[in-house]
């Protein structure tokens, strides 16, 4: 008999139930919910992954002698313990990559959470030109307070996360997330958002936990190419605007733009024990804009016409090596430049670049002894905030014909022609850290309960600096600075031809013009570093169907000269016998994390000088040194206190869901508050002080389902999740720079008739009170096609604002807010890839379209009643290579 077509069909029947594992593993109710169990020891621990061999099924080794089977490959699956936390959300590289989503960053991804809100400028029709990650608020926290982790490593730019204006004279914009993620370059990634292990310090929102392939394959590589572009995108714009848009000068209104993404990896194996794996990535945005105000015409016509860029490049590469059978040892490297390129409008070199980005290095063991598993790393990483412009100066000349005339010089005794900008500056932040991790291979019985110890340290020094590499000119245009003048020849005979001008210009028709003030943004620094200690124990305690965590985590932050306690408790009771059903609870306490912006910002502005000249020689002289403008006070760590309860069931044998409500209390966050000042120690006799006085609350149910359909439909097979969600978000502030006056962090105003603390407001953006979305993902493994397709409905967004109004109750006057409500929106999101098997050259393309149906969907009003809307239909396409 000829065994060659059984050998084939093996070989195929394999190969799909391999495929059909890696599409249905993560939509079953065991991989995506949490284990109510202790990850099987036959499970090789980390550092990431292990791999076991395939046992052929009964059936395959009944159906022919064994030397009929000896040229079958031998087939390899990536094996992950289910993780043991309650509340995580886990996408694997499929998921990741088949997402409908256009962005090409992780966070495009989680906000399919119903635990997770977005920034309502993040769908913004008029600033898809974008390439950063949208701010995810997690329960109700503020966006820079969640900890993102690759390969362990933190990712969390602490400099000013909140910052976000990129021409301000001293501030550099910052994100929360400093080094973005690119989701093809990822295996995995994990959404920690409640009853979060002690082991996890340093956020109050929750943790995001990303990581990099090991190598799998003896040599293997992947290339990807994707573009979306304005002209595939259906820009809502409010009539009012409409014009606007059109001329747009400004990167808040992109009428064109052009993003590319690129990524590159490779892996090999030189030998069973060594892995390698190097990956870039270069994503690019060009959005061109007038570089003049629309009712201004530009004497250099070169000047009418500019282009801002943002681009991001990024290369890591990770080594694994197995030193012994017990010891898996890897180091991780990676470089990420972020270059964004703005202007200044009406002017010539007011170019300038923000550059963000930096540089990490990791490295780590894990050993497995007889009792025990160790996990250690080491780490160091640099990152920046930083600003670059094209000259050491700022001039705002008058315009005139015979010289400076690249302004518009229709607008009489007003034209101006400016150049340059704000100038270089530098804001940096170095961490070094290591870490210990403990976790007991065997539960130890003692009083009727069998319990499981994990426990470990964190030990970090980090450093900030805030400097200006060089000093920086700047010429105002005020009438105090700038004067009239016949001569530019200083009494010593040198001629200034930097600071005047002898051309008649508009503003001094029979003179030439002269500075005779200017400032000087002096080249200096100052530094602030700080120690972060924390320790942590663990005890995962079972007897019967309860299963109970307790964690004690301590934290010292020399940054806010203060120790704390974060107590942790959650635990699961299984109620029935088949473990179908799991009720859920916990009770914990997560101290955020403290920013150097507020204590770089005291003594910033004492770099600014005002500068005269000298009668004698027209040398220019210190005047005045400017004077502080903020303070900070004696800190506190701020704090989020959590409560949950939740219902865990298994519907079936491929369908399980979450019913989960979680209550955040927020306390002790940061704020700005302006305070009057009569020492003349700070600027115009007024000060603003960082403290303590900002809280809020959240309260998030959700109700998630996940799973795969018990029987093919159409040919294909297909995964289903469900998520719903109902938040109540309440604070005093929008972020740490929120400026309060002295006492309006908890006085009394008129909100809907009813007299209530200003704390009680509710939050002003990432607080969508419903949501709801709907993902199904069919794959037709022969023919390699899988769609993706996402539904998602939010309930109306409420924006709640002063009236400028007051309503006099008893003895005080009470400023009256009110919110203005917007109708619901939805939208339906699909991807549709091919990947053909073609053995082992798999080409493949993907068409991504978002908001399918075009809705118009409004996500914002005005206070001038300016309506924004979310994009409408939008398209991407992506092609790659596989090998």
């Amino acid at each position: 008999m000829n065994t060659v077509p059984t050998r084939a069909r093996i070989r195929t029947l394999l190969r799909l139930g391999v495929i059909a594992c890696a599409h249905s593993t993560p939509q079953t109710f065991a991989a995506s919910q949490a284990s109510t169990e202790p990850a099987k020891q036959a499970i090789a621990p980390r550092p990431d992954t292990a791999t076991q061999e395939a046992e052929p099924t009964q059936a395959a080794k009944k159906a022919k002698p064994a030397e009929a089977l000896t040229d079958l490959p031998i087939v390899r699956l990536r094996v992950k313990p289910t993780s043991e936390d309650q509340g995580v959300r886990t996408f694997d590289a499929d998921r990741l990559r088949k997402a409908p989503m256009i962005g090409n960053d992780i966070n495009s991804v989680l906000r399919l959470s119903p635990r997770i809100q977005v920034s309502n400028t993040q769908d913004n029709s008029l600033t898809q030109g974008e390439i950063a990650p949208a701010e995810l608020s997690i329960n109700g926290a503020k966006p820079y307070q969640n900890l993102f982790l690759l390969d362990g490593l933190s990712l969390n730019n602490d400099l000013d996360p909140a910052a976000k204006d990129p021409a301000h004279y001293a501030d550099v914009p910052g994100a929360s997330l400093g080094m973005p993620i690119d989701k093809e370059l990822v295996c995995d990634v994990e959404l920690l958002d409640s009853n979060i292990r002690a082991e996890y310090g340093g956020f109050q929102g929750g943790v995001v936990k990303a990581e990099l392939c090991d190598a799998r394959r003896s040599l293997g590589g992947r290339v990807t190419w994707k573009v979306a572009r304005s002209g595939w995108t259906n820009i809502y714009v409010d009539p009012a605007r409409a014009d606007a848009l059109a001329q747009s000068n400004s990167e808040t209104l992109q009428p064109r733009w052009n993003k590319q993404f690129w990524t590159f990896s490779g892996e090999a194996r030189p030998t069973r024990t060594l892995g390698v794996v190097m990956q870039a990535s270069i994503a690019r945005s060009e959005i061109p804009l007038k570089g003049f105000a629309s009712n201004q015409t530009p004497g250099d016509p070169s000047l009418s016409n500019k282009t801002q860029l943002r681009e991001q490049q990024d290369v890591m590469a990770k080594i694994s090596w197995r030193a012994t059978d017990q010891t898996n040892t890897w180091l991780t490297l990676r470089h990420q430049p972020l270059d964004d390129r703005y202007f200044n409008i009406n002017g010539r070199d007011t170019e300038f670049d923000i550059r963000g980005g930096g540089t990490l290095v990791a490295a780590g063991a894990s050993t497995n002894f007889e009792s025990w598993t160790v996990r250690q790393e080491l780490s160091w990483s640099d990152m920046q905030n930083s600003r670059r412009g094209v000259v050491p100066y700022m001039r705002v000349w008058s315009w005139s014909a015979a010289d400076k005339n690249w302004g518009d010089g229709s607008r009489g005794t007003t034209a101006i022609s400016t150049e340059g900008a704000w100038g270089n500056v530098d804001t940096t932040q170095q961490t070094k850290s290591y870490s210990l991790r403990a976790a007991a291979k065997r539960a130890i019985p003692a009083w009727g309960w069998d319990h499981l110890l994990r426990g470990g340290l964190q030990l970090s020094q980090r450093e900030a600096d805030y400097s200006r590499p060089n000093d920086h000119l700047v010429y105002l245009g005020t009438t105090a600075y700038r004067v009239a003048t016949n001569t530019c020849t200083s009494p010593l005979g040198v001629v200034d031809t930097e600071s005047c001008s002898l051309a008649r210009s508009n503003r001094f028709p029979n003179s030439g013009q002269f500075w005779r003030f200017r400032d000087n943004y002096q080249a200096g620094s100052f530094h602030v570093e700080a120690g972060q200690y924390g320790l942590w124990l663990e005890d995962r305690a079972t007897r019967g169907s309860l299963t109970l965590t307790a964690g004690l985590r301590a934290d010292r932050d020399e940054l806010a000269g203060q120790a704390t306690l974060a107590p942790r408790l959650s635990g699961q009771w299984q109620l029935d016998d088949q473990k179908h059903s799991v009720l859920e609870f916990g009770l914990n306490r997560y101290y955020g994390r403290s920013f150097f912006n507020a204590a770089l910002r005291e003594k910033r502005e004492t770099l600014k000088v005002t500068q005269t000249r000298r009668a004698s020689d027209w040398a220019w002289v210190d005047s005045e040194r400017s004077l502080p403008t903020n303070s900070l006070a004696e800190m506190e760590v701020p704090y989020d206190d959590e409560a949950v309860l939740g219902l865990r069931q298994r519907l079936g044998q491929h369908l399980g869901g979450t019913l989960k409500w979680v209550h955040r209390e927020s306390r002790d966050q940061l704020v700005r508050v302006r305070l009057r000042d009569t020492s003349g120690t700070f600027s115009n006799n007024q000060y603003f002080r960082y403290e303590n006085s900002g809280r809020g609350s959240a309260d998030v149910v959700s109700l998630e389902l996940m799973g795969t359909l018990a029987h093919d439909w159409l040919g294909a097979r297909h995964g289903l999740e469900f998520g719903t969600g109902w938040t109540r978000t309440r604070s005093n502030h929008v972020d740490y720079e929120a400026l309060l006056a002295e006492g309006d962090a908890d006085r009394d105003i008129v909100f809907k008739g009813q007299v209530i603390r200003y704390s009680q407001l509710p939050a002003d953006n990432f607080n969508r009170p419903l949501m709801a979305n709907l993902s199904l993902v069919s794959d037709w493994l022969a023919q390699g096609i899988s769609l993706s397709q996402s539904f998602r409905w939010t309930g109306g967004y409420r924006r709640v604002a002063n009236t400028g109004k007051t309503e006099t109750r008893g003895t005080d006057v009470l400023d009256v807010f009110s919110e203005t409500p917007f109708p619901s929106a939805y939208s339906w999101d699909i991807s549709l890839r091919w990947r053909p098997n073609w053995g082992f050259q798999r080409p493949f393309m993907q068409l991504t379209v978002s908001n399918l149906t075009n809705k118009r969907n409004i996500i914002s009003i005005s206070s001038t009643g300016i309506v924004n809307y979310e994009t409408g239909r939008s398209a991407t396409v992506q092609m790659g290579y596989e090998f």
